[in-house]
């Protein structure tokens, strides 16, 4: 039988170039709230509203989450379709792809993206340390760093260009054209999987393989999360925040450049990255785990 389906948003407009994308598999968009009688004209209700308060968003990982959350059972799911789909539109393609032409044209390195911001601070890296990662990747590879993030930073390898990140669109358009992406656990990595971009995902409160066991480009280093495991934000108490935002400093600032280019490195066939001869992780504080599936022809690296 057919169905019809009405999508419900208390923003549509946030979401805009995500939603438009699927417009012909849904009848509907009503933004929230709504009058009841709405809601009663549909026979049934999938509702993914406060999804983080949710106990199996801890414990599943996310695409059998939401796999579940429709009533579709993930084994019944091959792998191969348990990654992520997203259609830039034309517009965002043409526009971010002039950008990166001009890029191009300037160097003849690899462009590596750092993303250091999430929508919390919990899994957001500090200015500061990201300013650290940056010199330390144009130092350790033949990589040219660009950000789509505002970090105040100069180097003649390193480019801001998040004044060209207007909305989601122009943001996943950016990813889909740079060579390898490093970020915090935020939306990017889901989008570097669309695109088949080599990445590397630093977590610290979640377990890596609960997000990206799926995502067969995208490698995974969890920082010490200790007792912020499972966590999604800091605590409401003003005084428990401060110290809790410090503690969380203090991971960052363990965190070693070099394991997470390791992680990246490992997809070198796709890179073609040239690294310094001096390449070669210290030996950190943190737990690196290589979640997904590895690249054709993947070596371990020392």
């Amino acid at each position: 039988d057919e169905v019809e389906v009405s999508f419900f948003q208390l923003n549509p407009f946030a979401t805009l170039s995500i939603t438009k994308q699927w417009h012909p598999k849904f009848k509907r968009l009503v933004a929230l709230p709504c009058e009841l009688k709405t809601f009663l004209e549909h026979d049934a209700f999938i509702d993914f509203g406060s999804l983080i308060l949710r106990e199996s968003m801890n414990t599943k990982p996310m695409v059998d989450f939401f796999l579940e959350g429709f009533s579709i059972d993930p084994e019944t799911v091959p792998v191969e379709r348990k990654r992520i789909k997203y259609q830039i539109s034309k517009q965002a393609q043409e526009y971010v792809g002039e950008i990166f032409k001009k890029i191009r044209a300037k160097t003849n390195r690899r462009i590596v993206m750092l993303h250091h911001g999430s929508t919390t601070s919990m899994r957001s890296m500090p200015d500061r340390v990201a300013r650290r990662v940056v010199r330390e990747i144009i130092e350790e590879t033949n990589a040219y760093v660009i950000t789509a993030k505002f970090l105040e930073f100069y180097d003649p390898n390193f480019l801001d260009i998040s004044r060209y990140s207007m909305d989601f669109d122009h943001f996943a358009a950016i990813i889909s054209n740079v060579d390898a992406l490093i970020t915090v656990d935020t939306s990017a990595y889901h989008l570097a999987d669309a695109f088949d971009i080599p990445t590397g995902v630093i977590f610290t409160t979640i377990d890596p393989e609960l997000r990206v066991k799926y995502y067969p480009h995208v490698k995974a280093l969890s920082l010490n999360e200790g007792k912020f495991a499972g966590r999604h934000s800091h605590s409401k108490d003003e005084q428990i925040m401060k110290q809790e935002v410090s503690e969380i400093e203090t991971l960052w600032e363990k965190l070693d450049t070099k394991d997470i280019l390791n992680l990246v490195y490992r997809h070198s066939k796709v890179c073609g990255w040239k690294l310094t001869s001096n390449f070669k992780t210290r030996g950190s504080d943190v737990r690196s785990q290589a979640y997904s599936g590895k690249c054709e022809g993947e070596q371990p690296t020392n």
